[in-house]
């Protein structure tokens, strides 16, 4: 994080003054909220959903506001695609959650964040990332949930969603063949589970 921060100061004049300060929020610093795990719950029983986005939402719920980075090639975007409604501010176009259309379930879990690049692929992301001249720091990223040796793993699902949402490239040889092999092996598996 410190890394992308000094980077991101000697890129853009001002910087300084408009990036808050990283704060630190262990999960099981956050509050337990029932009616936001039950919501979840019911999300995730109908097309499946990262577990983070439960524990995301109890954590909006204590301190305000935050910008959620949801994007077209996420799994949450089937979730929030036709419940938002588009508003501007100084920094342009974002989502939030528009509570007279929305699941009362999607509002519960989604209701105290903005989403500011709700309708970007991760390639046409990646295309402005290169325009505008940020192309150093985004490599700098992180995505992997089981990092092997400072390097992406292959084996995760944010693994597999970088080189699903064509990406791939941000993994090593190794990792993206690790990342073939292992979902072969996962259909297989399920695929036998299902004869049982």
């Amino acid at each position: 994080m410190e890394k992308i921060r000094t980077m991101i100061y000697e890129k853009i004049l001002e910087s300084e003054k408009r990036l808050k300060e990283t704060k630190v929020i262990q999960i099981n610093e956050i509050k337990e909220n029932n009616n936001i795990l039950r919501s979840y719950n019911k999300l995730y029983n109908k097309t499946f959903i990262g577990g983070q986005y439960e524990w995301l939402g109890r954590l909006s719920k204590e301190i305000g506001e935050l910008e959620l980075c949801v994007h077209k090639d996420d799994k949450a975007h089937y979730f929030l695609e036709k419940n938002v409604k588009c508003e501007k501010d100084i920094n342009g176009d974002f989502y939030i959650i528009d509570k007279e259309k929305s699941d009362g379930d999607i509002a519960n879990v989604f209701e105290n964040f903005k989403f500011p690049i709700l309708e970007y692929t991760k390639v046409q992301m990646m295309e402005e990332i290169k325009e505008k001249g940020f192309y150093e720091i985004m490599l700098n990223t992180w995505f992997c949930h089981n990092p092997k040796n400072g390097k992406p793993c292959g084996m995760c699902n944010p693994c597999t969603y970088t080189i699903e949402e064509g990406m791939g490239f941000r993994l090593e040889k190794l990792a993206r063949f690790k990342n073939r092999f292992y979902r072969i092996e996962r259909k297989i598996k399920n695929a036998l589970r299902e004869k049982m």
